[in-house]
């Protein structure tokens, strides 16, 4: 290889490195070694302060490793030299890792796999805030796994939960210039001139102003990620063994020190790599990009896994056979089963045992779990036709599931250990169980850090004391998580989460409340004095309560605003069927003017909460973070849903007004929208927040 693919030069205690191998400054053996040389040149040269390493101004930071060559190794069959070559490869990014000098990947393209790999054992890493400065780790895709530190060194610096997503998700998962800096994978983003920012940030090192973003030396892994509803949709398609040799090498290296971790992961990467699946992988590639024929792909068994990586489009009607059944059975069912008892259960104030029976015998409130949970797999788009199709017939049977399904299984489904999902979840699922979710407290309701119950460790238990209120399904709940701190003094960080039976000794459920709408759900307080629970049965990790509720709340919202669907289209078809009926001054209501205007505008909010709610809830099966896109749904859908269902009282008149009317009851339901699962308020709280994250861009 010439010399002249590597430049490097000096100036004012800056050595810069140079990539400029080819277009993509893909990383051959070759080109590593002479990276190498040329590194080690600058460390020795006593002007040099710190050594910046970048593509070619007119390419980019480094598409990855030359996969023609791998597949040359491949191809040979040489195990061992292929092993004896990763070593000395490895060992020029142990090299630059441990410079006595500082190190800056300075990022101005895209930064993938090796490139990766290389910027990792740099001790900064700056990117150009552009669109083309994506960064992240394809290798499963070709049905291998990172082999030169990439699943080690990254888990280390933006914890193993972020790595986790960046690694399974290959293509699908790239991040971007903002999001690297948000989640700590680089240090700065550049805007504006890329060179004078790289000159200006060595010269903050240089003077001291600067430190590296810090590393952990071993880490736990929380295995409670790979069954999640998340997880399954990311790896959905993929190989499965090189799923599960990334899996391999997270357990077995990541509570290693790195050198170690590092022998750990050149094994596994050899052993997938000479796979059939791992050949199969980079042969296709080359052979101009052809989907490769992987012996087995993560999704072909599961439905929930398969159902993650379907699209939906819910304003066309290009919805899937498989979720036009489940909306038609819900039809039925609701039409059937729900509506003849409305009034019924309005008056009583619950929802009868004998409709949670047939719900369950329909598995209605195991929709968005897999198969294996005694789910149906249709994930959060099934969820969102359900809740669209129940709020439709009765508000309040939708907040039993939502609370029961959404809220407590949701968190169990994202956080729960194998056996608090096979022995909760699945009851869930199964509706042999229902859920409460015990977050709110008298002065904990927006202010959830505030919350006061406390978690005491006595010997091999949890003591629970506290007060929780507004909590649905409250006195009906089998199993509730509950939110308790325990430790006073982190604030939102010492909240922690534990799963709790109705029969647990000290757990009582307490004043029953009587509301303005949604009559027929149960809300109410619960106590607990010196209730004991299991080790077994904290959810997660100790402080990681606070985040468990979170992204639990972020799918409710989403599952809220497609309620807002439903309840909406049911105003209208209420609204309508009336001013087509209903004469005033010798002409139906709808022949006005003013009535068709109200029906245009109705017509229009519908259509676009449908058009917002099932793409996010696309997004949320795929794996993708929803937690701008939740806050942005339930805050335009409750408003939206509020205003159409307003007008549809308004075209009633008088009548609508009566308790006997249903939209009455809609009008009335629809109200705790802006208020549960976070309040509006807090929705533009969060949405600025994400606004701010990102810099203003959009």
């Amino acid at each position: 290889m010439s010399k002249e693919f590597i430049r490097i030069s000096v100036r004012n205690g800056l050595g810069k490195l140079t990539l400029n191998s080819n277009d993509h400054n893909t990383l051959s053996g070759e080109t590593i070694f002479e990276i190498g040389r040329k590194f080690e040149e600058l460390e020795s040269n006593p002007d040099v302060k710190v050594v910046v390493i970048t593509g070619d101004p007119k390419s980019l930071f480094s598409a990855g490793a030359d996969v023609g060559e791998i597949h040359s190794l491949l191809k040979a069959g040489n195990k061992q030299n292929a092993r004896e070559v990763m070593e000395l490869l490895q060992a020029v990014l142990v090299r630059i890792e441990k410079s006595t000098k500082p190190t800056i990947a300075a990022i101005n393209g895209y930064c993938f796999g090796g490139g990766l790999e290389l910027a990792l054992a740099c001790q900064y890493r700056v990117a150009k805030a552009d669109a083309s400065a994506s960064i992240g780790l394809p290798e499963i895709g070709l049905g291998i796994i990172p082999g030169l530190g990439g699943t080690q060194r990254l888990p280390r610096l933006v914890g193993a939960e972020r790595a986790v997503k960046i690694l399974f998700g290959g293509m699908k998962a790239l991040v971007s210039p903002g999001n690297a800096k948000i989640i700590g994978l680089v240090d700065r983003v550049i805007e504006g001139d890329f060179g004078a920012g790289v000159k200006s940030f060595c010269q903050e090192i240089i003077a001291g102003q600067v430190q590296p973003l810090p590393k952990a030396d071993t880490l736990q892994l929380d295995e409670s990620c790979f069954s999640s509803e998340t997880f399954q949709a990311v790896v959905s398609g993929k190989a499965s063994t090189a799923v599960n040799a990334m899996k391999d090498v997270l357990r077995a290296a990541l509570g290693l020190p790195l050198a170690e971790a590092l022998k750990q992961e050149q094994s596994i990467f050899i052993r997938q790599a000479f796979s059939p699946d791992g050949i199969e992988g980079v042969s296709a590639y080359l052979e101009n990009k052809r989907k490769p024929k992987f012996s087995q792909v993560e999704g072909e068994s599961t439905a929930e896994q398969t159902s993650a990586a379907k699209e939906t489009n819910v304003q066309s009607g290009g919805l899937t056979e498989e979720y036009e059944m489940l909306r038609q059975t819900l039809r039925e069912f609701g039409a059937n089963e729900i509506r003849p008892k409305v009034d019924d259960m309005e008056r009583e104030g619950n929802i009868f045992p004998d409709i949670i029976g047939k719900m369950a015998e329909l598995g209605l409130f195991g929709v968005p779990f897999a198969d294996t949970y005694g789910g149906a797999g249709l994930g959060k788009t099934g969820y969102c036709i359900m809740m669209e199709e129940l709020c439709r017939v009765h508000g309040s049977v939708a907040v039993l599931v939502g609370a029961s399904t959404g809220l407590t299984g949701g968190s169990i489904a994202l956080y729960g250990t194998e056996a608090q999902k096979q022995k909760y979840l699945r009851a869930i699922a199964e509706g042999k169980a229902i859920g409460a979710f015990a977050l709110t407290e008298a002065e904990a309701g927006s202010d959830v850090a505030n919350i006061m119950s406390i978690a005491e460790k006595r010997g091999d238990k949890w003591v629970i004391n506290g007060t929780k209120q507004f909590i649905s399904n409250g006195d009906i709940a089998d199993v509730v998580v509950v939110f308790a701190k325990t430790d006073r003094d982190l604030g939102a960080n010492g909240i922690s989460a534990f799963i709790v039976e109705k029969g647990y000794p000290g757990f009582k459920t307490t004043k029953v409340e009587h509301k303005m709408g949604i009559r027929a759900s149960r809300t109410t307080s619960m106590e607990f004095t010196d209730m004991e629970v299991l080790e077994e049965n904290v959810l997660g990790q100790l402080g990681q309560g606070f985040k468990i509720a979170m992204n639990a709340l972020n799918y409710g919202r989403l599952s809220l605003a497609a309620g807002c669907i439903g309840a909406s289209k049911r105003a209208f078809e209420l609204a309508y069927a009336h001013a087509s009926q209903r004469s005033q001054m010798g002409k139906k209501l709808i022949e006005f003017e003013v009535i068709q205007f109200y029906f245009a505008r109705m017509r229009s909010d519908i259509f676009l909460m449908e058009s917002s709610v099932y793409p996010v809830a696309a997004m949320a099966d795929r794996g993708e973070d929803i937690r701008l896109e939740s806050a942005i749904v339930k805050l335009t859908a409750s408003e939206m849903s509020g205003r159409v269902i307003d007008t549809a009282l308004q075209i009633h008149g008088g009548v609508g007004y009566m308790d006997e009317y249903e939209i009455s009851r809609l009008y009335r339901d629809a109200r705790i929208n802006p208020i549960f699962e976070g309040t509006n308020e807090i929705q533009q709280l969060l949405i600025f927040k994400e606004i701010f994250k990102s810099g203003g861009k959009i």
